[in-house]
C-alpha cells in the first residue's frame, strides 16, 4: 500500500530516484490506503483498504465516486450496485456500494444444488428452495390478492389463483380408493351432516392416521347407545345393553347385557359380561371383571384381577391389582393395594400403599404408607412410610412422615408428627402427638407424649405421660411419670412414679422417685430427691418427703415434713430481717381482752342474701357439728383497743363481701408474750410469799 502527491522534488539524483520509486508504488497500488491520499488529483482511482472499496475522483475534485467493486478478505471481487454495461442492476448505499436494490430486466437466476432465495427480517428471513427436479417447473402467480377464507389453487398448468373451496363429493374410483370431484350425491361441507347410499359407512382395511393405525373389526355393537372402536371391542353377538363405551382392542369383547360401562385401552373389561356401572381406562383395567359392579380402574393394569366385587376405584399402575372379590376400596397410586384380594372398605392414596394388605378398614395416605401390612385392621396411616412396617396389627393410627414406621404388631397406638413413636415394634395403647414424640419407645406401652420430642428417649417405659415440648425427653425405661409443660421432667432418665406441671418444672430429676413440682421452674434441687412436694413460681424443694411452696427458693418459701409432724415451718433467719423490735403491745392484755367462742356455721340459706355464698335452696351447712374460736370482728375490736395495726392474726378481704378471717397460729406469738408476762408476776409474787414467811 502506497500514496504519493505526484510531484517529484527538486533534489540529487539518489533523491529523485527515491521520490520516483514511490509514485510509481502509489501508482501501482493504486494509491491504496485506510484514509485519503493527501493530494487528490480529478479522476484518481483509491483503494479505500478500510472498507476494501475502489473509489473514483470526480471531475470537480471534490468528491469520491464508490465504484462497483470490492476486495473481499478471500481475495476475491464483489460487484456492489450501480450498472453493468450501462444497464443498471440496482441501487447501491453511497458509502459502502452495497445494494440496496436489485432489478433486472430479464430472467434472475440462483445456481447450484440446495440453494435457498432468503427474505430477510431482522437476523431472521424466509427462504424457498427448489425441489429435487428432472426438468423445469413454473408458477405464474395470480394478477390480484383474493378474499378472506380463500386458498391458493392451481389449474394444473402451473397457473395460480385464489378460488373459494365449495361442497366436497366422496366419490369411489375403479380401485375404490376415496376421490374428490363434483356431484350432487354424498355431499360433505362445513355445515351439513355426512350422509352416505344406505345406512353404514364400510371401510375393509386399515384407516391409518400419521404412522399409528386404528383397525375397526368384529360384529356391530348391537343394543342401544354403544360406542365400540377397536378390534373385537363390544362386539358379542348377543350385546343387549345400552350405554356402553368400547375403545381399545377386545375392550368389553365379551358384554351382553351390561349397560352404562365405559372401557378405553387394550383388554379393559374384556371378560365383563352382565356387570354395569364400570369404568375401566388403562390396558387391561378390570380385565377380569364378570359381574362386579360400579368399580373404577385407571391405569394399566388396575383391578385386573377384579372378577365379581364391587365399589372398587384403583386409579395408577397396578392400583387394587391382585383384588378379586373384596369390594368399597380405594386405591389410587401405582401398586396401591395391590395385593389386595379380600380385605374391604380400604383407602390407599400413594405409591406402594397397603401394597400387601389384604386386612379391612385400614386408611393409607402416602407413599409407601402401610406398604408392609398384611392382615390387621382398622389402621390409619398418612405420611411417608407411616406405619410402613405394620404387619398384622390393628387399630394404630399413625400421620406424618414415618410415625409409627417401625411398629409391626403393636395395637391400639396413635402417633401423629413426623417420626412420632417412629421406633415403636410391639408396644401397644400409646399416644404421640409432635415430631419425634415417643420416637424411641419400642415395646412399652401405655404412654402419651404431646408435643416435640415428648418422651423422645423412651424405650421401654410404661405409663407415662408428657405434655410439652421436650417434656420427658430424657426418659427411658422409667415409669408412671406425669409431664406437662415445655421440659418438664426432660432430664428423668430411670426415676418413677413423679408428677412435674409448668414450664421446666422437676428438670433436674434424672433418677428421684415420687416427686410432684408444680409451677414454673418447681426444682427438686438434687437429681435423687424422694417423694417431695413443691409448688409455686423458681420454689425449691427443702428436702426428702417435704411439702414445699412459695415464690421463691429461699424467703418466700414455707415447708413442712410431712413425716414427722403437721405443722408448717417458713425460713426466720435473722440475717432476712430488718427493724427487729421487743414486742410490747400484745400480750397479756391483748389476750385477756379475747373473748373465745363456740359455734355453729350458717347454712347457705341462711346468709344476708347480698352475699356472694347465698342459696335458698341449700338449708343445710356442709360443716354441722360446734366449733371453738373467734369471731373475727372482736378480734378487730380487741386490736383497735391497743392501736395494734398489723398483726396478721386477722385480716380482710377485698371482694365483694369484705368477709374478715382469722389466722389461728399467729396467735402463738401473743399468747408467749402473755406467759412471759404471767411469769414475771408469778415470781413477784412468789418472792412477797416468801418475804412474809
Amino acid at each position: 500500500m502506497a500514496q504519493h502527491d505526484y510531484v517529484i522534488a527538486n533534489a540529487n539524483g539518489a533523491t529523485v530516484r527515491a521520490d520516483i520509486n514511490n509514485a510509481l508504488l502509489a501508482i501501482s497500488s493504486t494509491n491504496s490506503g485506510t484514509s485519503e491520499p493527501s493530494t487528490m488529483y480529478a479522476f484518481m482511482l483509491w483503494v479505500d483498504t478500510t472498507n476494501n472499496l475502489l473509489k473514483l475522483r470526480n471531475a470537480a475534485n471534490n468528491a469520491w465516486i464508490t465504484l462497483g467493486l470490492s476486495v473481499t478478505a478471500s481475495n476475491t471481487v464483489d460487484i456492489n450496485g450501480g450498472a453493468i454495461d450501462g444497464t443498471a442492476i440496482g441501487a447501491s448505499s453511497a458509502t459502502t456500494g452495497a445494494f440496496t436494490t436489485l432489478t433486472t430486466t430479464d430472467n434472475l437466476s440462483i445456481g447450484g444444488s440446495n440453494k435457498e432465495l432468503r427474505f430477510y427480517e431482522g437476523s431472521n428471513y424466509v427462504g424457498f428452495e427448489a425441489p429435487a427436479l428432472t426438468g423445469d417447473q413454473i408458477w405464474i402467480l395470480p394478477t390480484a390478492d383474493g378474499s378472506a377464507d380463500q386458498v391458493l389453487a392451481t389449474n394444473g398448468s402451473g397457473t395460480l389463483s385464489f378460488a373459494t373451496v365449495s361442497g366436497t363429493t366422496i366419490n369411489n374410483n375403479a380401485d375404490n380408493r376415496v376421490i374428490t370431484g363434483s356431484g350432487t350425491a354424498n355431499t360433505l361441507n362445513g355445515e351439513a351432516n355426512l350422509t352416505f347410499d344406505g345406512s353404514t359407512l364400510t371401510v375393509s382395511g386399515n384407516v391409518s392416521v400419521d404412522s399409528g393405525t386404528i383397525k375397526l373389526d368384529g360384529n356391530y355393537p348391537t343394543g342401544t347407545g354403544n360406542v365400540a372402536l377397536g378390534d373385537t371391542a363390544l362386539d358379542d353377538g348377543s350385546l343387549s345393553g345400552g350405554s356402553n363405551v368400547a375403545i381399545g382392542s377386545g375392550a368389553l369383547t365379551a358384554n351382553t347385557s351390561g349397560a352404562s360401562n365405559t372401557a378405553v385401552g387394550q383388554g379393559a373389561l374384556e371378560l365383563n359380561t352382565t356387570a354395569s356401572n364400570n369404568t375401566a381406562v388403562g390396558r387391561e383395567a378390570l380385565t377380569a371383571n364378570t359381574t362386579g359392579t360400579y368399580n373404577v380402574a385407571v391405569g394399566t393394569a388396575a383391578l385386573d384381577a377384579n372378577t365379581t366385587a364391587s365399589n372398587n376405584t384403583g386409579v395408577g399402575y397396578n392400583s387394587l391389582g391382585a383384588n378379586t372379590t373384596a369390594a368399597d376400596n380405594t386405591a389410587v397410586g401405582t401398586s396401591a393395594l395391590a395385593a389386595n384380594i379380600t380385605g374391604v372398605n380400604n383407602v390407599a392414596v400413594g405409591k406402594d400403599a397397603l401394597l400387601l394388605n389384604t386386612g379391612s378398614y385400614n386408611t393409607a395416605v402416602g407413599k409407601s404408607a402401610l406398604d408392609a401390612h398384611t392382615t390387621g385392621a382398622s389402621n390409619t396411616a398418612v405420611g411417608h412410610a407411616a406405619l410402613g412396617a405394620n404387619t398384622t396389627a390393628a387399630n394404630n393410627v399413625g400421620v406424618g412422615a414415618v410415625a409409627l414406621g417401625a411398629n409391626t404388631t403393636g395395637a391400639n397406638n396413635i402417633g401423629i408428627g413426623y417420626y412420632a413413636l417412629g421406633a415403636n415394634t410391639t408396644g401397644t395403647i400409646n399416644t404421640a402427638v409432635g415430631a419425634s414424640a415417643l420416637a424411641s419407645n419400642t415395646t412399652a406401652n401405655g404412654n402419651t407424649g404431646l408435643g416435640r420430642k415428648a418422651l423422645e428417649a423412651n424405650t421401654s417405659g410404661a405409663n407415662n405421660t408428657a405434655v410439652g415440648a421436650d417434656a420427658l425427653l430424657l426418659n427411658t425405661t422409667a415409669s408412671y411419670n406425669t409431664a406437662v409443660g415445655v421440659g418438664a421432667g426432660g432430664a428423668i432418665t430411670t426415676g418413677s412414679q413423679n408428677t412435674a406441671v409448668g414450664l421446666n418444672a422437676g428438670d433436674d430429676i434424672t433418677t428421684g422417685t415420687g416427686n410432684i413440682c408444680i409451677g414454673y421452674g418447681a426444682t427438686t434441687v438434687t437429681s435423687d430427691r424422694l417423694y417431695s412436694i413443691t409448688m409455686g413460681r423458681d420454689v425449691a424443694s427443702a428436702g426428702n418427703y417435704y411439702f414445699t411452696f412459695g415464690v421463691d427458693a429461699s424467703v418466700h418459701r414455707v415447708y413442712n415434713n410431712f413425716t414427722s409432724n403437721a405443722t408448717w415451718t417458713r425460713a426466720s433467719d435473722e440475717r432476712l430481717k430488718k427493724d427487729i423490735q421487743t414486742n410490747t403491745d400484745c400480750g397479756l392484755d391483748f389476750i385477756n381482752d379475747l373473748r373465745t367462742v363456740t359455734y355453729k356455721f350458717k347454712a347457705p340459706s341462711e346468709l344476708d342474701s347480698n352475699m356472694t355464698g347465698y342459696d335458698a335452696s341449700k338449708t343445710e351447712s356442709l360443716h354441722k357439728k360446734k366449733m371453738y374460736g373467734f369471731v373475727a370482728q372482736e378480734v378487730k375490736a380487741v386490736m383497735d383497743t391497743h392501736n395494734i395495726t398489723d398483726f396478721a392474726g386477722h385480716n380482710q378481704l377485698e371482694d365483694g363481701d369484705n368477709l374478715q378471717g382469722i389466722s389461728y397460729e399467729m396467735f402463738v406469738m401473743p399468747l408467749v408474750k402473755a406467759i412471759q408476762e404471767l411469769s414475771t408476776k408469778v415470781e413477784v409474787l412468789e418472792k412477797q410469799l416468801n418475804n412474809k414467811e
